[in-house]
């Protein structure tokens, strides 16, 4: 999964200097991810959840993080450069548009939505379509 950096850029030298700031969560932010259900091939049994474009096993009440974010900048000919986000933990801001986007895999169940939160101090971007990524996420619902 890749993450379009909400913002638009004049130079690539701005992409690449936005890149080098992220944002700070200064409170702990409610995110919605997507997961995939993961079963035996042979058995059909449950075997966990997985994130689906990475595969990346996540278990419930443990925190996940990544040292930092690889981007790259791209040129839309419209004279202005965008950022792309390529490594970080995604989620989504907004229960509605993960709904919309994975509905046949949440309907089919073969994928689940859950509720997670960026912990107060990781590092984070917002990206179009009400996507986030961070470097830390932790599978546990905030009270």
């Amino acid at each position: 999964m890749c993450l379009t950096v909400i913002n638009k850029f004049k130079t690539r030298q701005q992409a690449r200097d936005f890149a080098k700031q992220p944002l700070i969560a200064t409170k702990d932010i409610s995110v919605f991810k997507i997961l995939k259900r993961e079963t035996c091939f042979f058995s059909g049994e449950f075997q966990g959840y997985s994130s689906p474009y990475r595969s990346m096993i996540y278990e419930r009440n443990q925190e996940y993080s990544v040292p930092n974010f690889k981007s790259n900048t791209q040129n839309n000919y419209k004279s202005e450069w965008r950022l792309n986000i390529s490594s970080g933990l995604h989620a989504y801001t907004s229960e509605y548009v993960a709904r919309q986007l994975w509905e046949d895999e949440i309907y089919d169940k073969t994928h689940l939505l859950v509720k997670m939160y960026i912990p107060k101090g990781a590092l984070y971007f917002i990206g179009e379509d009400k996507e986030i990524v961070s470097t830390k996420l932790i599978f546990k619902p905030l009270k």
